[in-house]
Formats: structure tokens, sequence, C-alpha cells
């Protein structure tokens, strides 16, 4: 027998996918916390997937069962038995050369799911217990070839250990190195197989490495330009003249714009194509579709900032086509989603149910928007202008920021919040409960605004007011069922993703008092409405809920540095200090203009804080982003690589290697 090779009957690769997914599935998840278990072997169970699609061969289901049984999971558990059921009916019908695999019993991947997200994850610990006990099944594995080996073949069989010790090495590194680099977008995004069904449909194309870092990277270049940075300019010219009426209402506009679709809208495009099929169970459709989406919401961003922001001549029409097409990437992007939804085979969840209205929210707010956009730029006269932004900019704001923004967040949160920042999981049954009061606080919100401005009824009014109470109450209670400030599972360094997280929720508990106290305010000082009141409010919520928060969970999904263990999750605490700072100073000194023009000032200053603590994380998280794409060709490279050297010699200690 030749070296490198194994007996006949363990067939062509000595670990083949289908081995893997029997035997490493079990082996994460042994001896590690519930919480762990779901992840852990969703982690294994996608990386023997993956091999499989790179062409590993089926067979040796036998050891993968032995093995199982080997590894003695605990029936006390009810996850860990849940999980062993799957991995004894998740096997490949026919060999991958006859047809696209399916599994025998549909439920398999089902109670996989269930078991997943029921547990959630610690990833860490759970990759560095599972590492720990790769060398066991494998020496076993060992043992088994020389078993079954011909004794009268000594020589034969010593060869066969060694040639399978040095592959079965290749593969765990390989192995290692996708759990810990890449689970968190390619565990996660894949995770289910392909749907069961009688009339087996042809598989979409997978995307080519993932998705989201390129929308994030196009949001950051779009926040650090024209959103935060042309914001901050404003500022500066707003305390320069002590007006803020100083800038045009067109370019104040032309910047929020940039930063709803630019800014919020790209990083929701990448994530929601990247992880919303996966929380489904299902594959995206028109992968290429998806990937087409980011060039032309860039354009149509940048096309509508220019001319938005000077609409004067040809110039206005520019901004309505590009108000137009930012429309319809909209509705591409919701239909996509839309499509991967009835596909799915996955019981709904109530973070579906926000991840659904925020979808529904974008829809009508983009409509409203290209609405409002074509009748402030074609306003003939500027009290006309006027009208339309005093009756509609406020209601199409709400649409944006509590609908859209807060739905999406609400939805994201009750997914990965457990698995990936290690707070509590929160109440299902309190989610759905105030999922109706909040969807229907916000459309009255929207609804009456406009009504009362153009009726000019007190009664409208004081029920407007109202609608924002109970909006606020239950904002304030879907936020606080999150759970973000109890103690986390994982042990995470002081400035964190969960600091963001957690001063982001803050911010909003300070937006939604702002909001409530606003016609008190406004009554106090004797004022019909309080722009810089309101201008505090919603900064409040912008720049410290939404951004923080993207900045938190963008941060913790993005890969880390190769060996920088749990400290790779560090962030540097400039960013946090300068964008609480700058915010803090804009909320209260805003608020301060109304009494005195002194404020006016560090009003100016603070856009430039926040303009600093943005391009501190963009140099932190910039390289991050730009490797997350390069994962999948080092797990590549690492299962073609030569053999490593043998047991007892050096050879990477992937063991403090993190996610």
């Amino acid at each position: 027998m030749a070296a490198g090779s194994v007996p006949d009957h363990l067939g062509e690769k000595s670990v083949l996918a289908e081995e893997l997914r029997h035997a490493i599935e079990p082996l994460l998840v042994r001896e590690v916390s519930e919480p762990d278990l779901g992840l852990g072997a969703l982690a294994a169970k996608t990386i023997g997937e993956e091999l499989l699609e790179q062409g590993a061969v089926t067979g040796i289901e036998q050891i993968g069962r032995e093995l199982a049984q080997q590894l003695a999971i605990a029936p006390g558990k009810e996850g860990v038995a849940l999980l062993g059921q799957t991995v004894a009916d998740a096997r490949p019908a026919r060999p991958r050369t006859e047809q696209p695999r399916t599994f025998h019993q549909p439920l398999g991947h089902q109670r996989l799911q269930v078991a997943a997200h029921g547990l959630g994850g610690e990833l860490e610990r759970a990759f560095e217990l599972g590492q720990r006990r790769l060398a066991a099944p494998f020496e076993r594995l060992e043992q088994r070839t020389l078993t079954v080996a011909d004794p009268r073949r000594g020589d034969a069989a010593s060869e066969a250990q060694v040639g399978f010790r040095s592959q079965s090495i290749r593969i765990t590194e390989a192995i290692l190195l996708l759990t810990r680099r890449f689970v968190k977008i390619k565990v996660i995004a894949i995770m289910t197989t392909r749907r069961n069904s009688r009339r087996e449909r042809p598989a979409a194309p997978a995307l080519e490495g993932p998705i989201y870092p390129r929308f994030f990277l196009a949001g950051i270049a779009v926040t650090l330009t024209a959103g935060a940075g042309w914001g901050a300019w404003l500022l500066l010219r707003i305390a320069r003249a002590r007006d803020f009426a100083a800038p045009s209402i067109f370019e104040v506009n032309a910047h929020g714009q940039a930063q709803i679709y630019g800014w919020m809208g790209l990083f929701i495009l990448g994530f929601a194509l990247q992880m919303f099929p996966a929380f489904w169970g299902t594959r995206l459709p028109a992968p290429r579709l998806a990937r087409a989406l980011l060039p032309t919401m860039a354009l149509a961003v940048a096309v509508r900032v220019v001319a938005e922001g000077r609409p004067e001549g040809r110039f206005a029409d520019l901004a309505v086509a590009a108000g137009y097409l930012e429309l319809v990437v909209v509705v591409a992007f919701v239909t996509l989603l839309g499509i991967a939804a009835r596909r799915s085979t996955v019981r709904g969840r109530a973070a579906d149910r926000y991840l659904g209205a925020g979808l529904v929210w974008f829809v009508l707010a983009s409509a409203l928007d290209l609405r409002h956009l074509a009748r402030t730029v074609g306003a003939p006269d500027r009290e006309s202008l006027l009208a339309e932004i005093a009756t509609w900019q406020l209601p199409l704001r709400d649409l944006q920021i509590h609908g859209l923004a807060l739905s999406m967040i609400l939805g994201v949160s009750l997914r990965v919040l457990p698995g990936f920042f290690g707070t509590p999981v929160a109440d299902e049954t309190r989610a759905r409960r105030l999922f109706w009061p909040l969807q229907l606080a916000v459309l009255a919100e929207a609804a009456l605004f406009p009504l009362a401005m153009t009726t000019k009824r007190p009664l409208l009014f004081v029920a407007f007011w109202i609608a924002t109470v109970v909006f606020a109450l239950a904002a304030a209670l879907a936020a606080a069922n999150l759970r973000v400030f109890a103690r986390c599972r994982l042990e995470l360094p002081r400035i964190s993703p969960v600091a963001f997280v957690r001063a982001a929720h803050v911010w909003l508990g300070v937006s939604l008092l702002l909001l409530v106290a606003g016609p008190l305010w406004s009554r106090l000082l004797g004022l019909p409405f309080s722009h810089a009141w309101h201008g505090a409010t919603r900064h409040a919520i912008t720049v410290g809920f939404v951004s923080l928060m993207m900045i938190g969970v963008a941060s913790r999904i993005a890969p880390r540095p190769a060996g920088s263990g749990t400290a790779g999750a560090a962030l540097p605490w400039t960013p946090f200090v300068l964008l609480n700072l700058g915010c803090a100073l804009r909320v209260s000194q805003q608020i301060l203009t109304d009494i005195t023009p002194v404020a006016f000032l560090p009003t100016g200053v603070s856009g430039l804080l926040e303009v600093a603590g943005l391009t501190t994380w963009a140099i932190w998280i910039v390289p991050r982003l730009r490797r997350a794409g390069r994962v999948m060709e080092e797990a590549r490279a690492a299962l073609t690589s030569e053999p490593l050297p043998a047991s007892g010699a050096p050879r990477n200690d992937f063991r403090h290697e993190g996610v």
C-alpha cells in the first residue's frame, strides 16, 4: 500500500464530508453548556456540507455512527439528545454524483434549527472546547484503520496510519479555520440544507463569499463623506450664523437621505441579504441581483446628494430620478427577501414579525420620501415649500426611524444578541404582545400629524401626542425585553461591541423621554413648536441609538485577526468616547439654543467629535471587513495544501484563534 493511502473500505478519502457531519457535529457539543450546543453543532454541520460542496465523496456512514455512539451524548439534556437524533436522521439519500443531496427525513434539519435557535451559542467557548477534543476521535479512527488492516501487512498499515493522520490533520486545520474566522456569517448564513420537497428544485447559485462586507464598506464611505461628514460641515455653518436655517432645507434633506439610504440603508441591505434567509431556513434567490443592489443604491445616493443639495433646473429632475432609483432598489430588496421567506420551512418567531414589519416600513417610507422629494424640489414658491416641510417631514422621519430602523433593530436583536453577545434570551411571548401596539403607534403617528396640520384641529394634535406616548412605552418595553444590561455569558473586554449596544439603549431611552416631553418644553417657553428640541430628539435616536447599534453589531460579526483570541473583540476606546461625547454635546446644547445663542458653538463642535469617532472606528473595522471575503479561499487552500508535519513536529496552534 502506497504512503498516504488507506484501506479500500474507507473510501476515496480517509475523512469524508459525511463522516465529518456525523462525527464532528456531536464532537463539538459534547461537554459544552446548553447555550453552546446549537451554534457549535451548526458550525460542524455547515463545515461538513462545505467540504461536500468542494468535492468530498460520500461514504463511511458506519464509522460516523460509531463515533457518535462513542462520544456518548448525554440523554439527560434535551438539546443534546435532539441534536443526537438529528445526526442519525440527516443521512444522504444518494451519492452526490447522482443528484443534488437531499435527506431521508425532512425533520432532520428542522430539528437542528430548533435546537440551534433555542439554545443560542457561546461561540468562542464552544469552539475552544471542541478544538481540544478534536484529537481523541481521530486517534480512535487511526486505531480503527490498524484494526481492520491485515496484520501481515504491518508496514502498509503503518503507512496507512501516517497517511490517515496527515490528511485528517489537514482537514482538521481547515475546520478550525472555517469555524473561527468564518462561522459568524458562513455558518449562520447556511443554517439549513436544501429544502426537501417532492419536486426537487434546482439550488440557487451560492454567493461568492459573504455579501455584507461590501455593503458595510460602502455605508462607511457614505457616512464619512455625504452623511456625517457633510452634517458636521452644516453644523459649523449653523454655529457660525447662530441660526439653524443657515443651510438650505435642500442641503439638510440631501444630508439626511445620505444617512438614511447610504449609511443605515446599505447596512440593512448587506446584513439582511446575508442573514435573513438563514434566519428563515432557506437560501437567497437571485444572488447576482442581490449583489447588483449595492452599486445601484450607491449611484442613486450619490446622484441625489449632488442634485437635491442644489435643485436648480435639470438638477431637480435628476434628484427625483435618483429617488425613483432608490425606491426601485428597496422594492427589489424586499421582493428578494419576500421570496426567501415564502420558501421557508422554519416556524416563524417573534423576531420575524419585526423584520417583516421593517421591510414593509422600508417600502412605505421610500414611497413617501419620493413624493416628498418631488413636492419639495418642485415647489413653486417658498410658502408651498414650507407648507410641505411642516406637514410631511415629521411623518416621513417617523416611518424611517420609528418604523424601519426600530423594527429592524428589534428583530435583529431578538435573533443575534443571545448568540453573538451572550445576553439572556428575550421573552418570546412579551415580544409578540408588544409587536402590534408598537406598529400601530407608528402608523398613528404618521397618519395623525399631517391630518392635524391640514385641519388645524386641536383634538388631532392631542391624539398625535397620545400616539407618541404609546409608541414610547411600547418601544421602551420592547427594548427592555432584550435584557442587554444583564450579565453576559461571554467574557468580553470592557470596550467591546456590547458596550456600544448598551450605550445605544441608553440613548434610546433619552430619545423616548425627549419625544414625550417635547410639547411640555414648547409650552414652558411659550413656543408653538421647538425645532431645537425636536432636532435633539431625532439626533438622540439616529446617532445615539441607531448608529451605535449598527456599530456594535457590525463590530461583532466582522472577523477577528488570526491569533487575536478574545482580545480581538476589543475596540479602541476613542470611537466609543468620541461618539457618545459628541452625541451628548449635540443633544444638550441644541436644546439650550432655545434659551441662549452661546450654545450654538458647542453644538457645532459636536459634529466634529462624531465624525472623528466614526473615522477611528472605520480605521479599526475596514481591514477586518476587507479580510472577510478571503476566509473561504484560505480554508480551501488549507484543504488542498501539502501534508503537515507528523505528530510531535511543530505546527500551527489554533487554540487561541477567535471567531
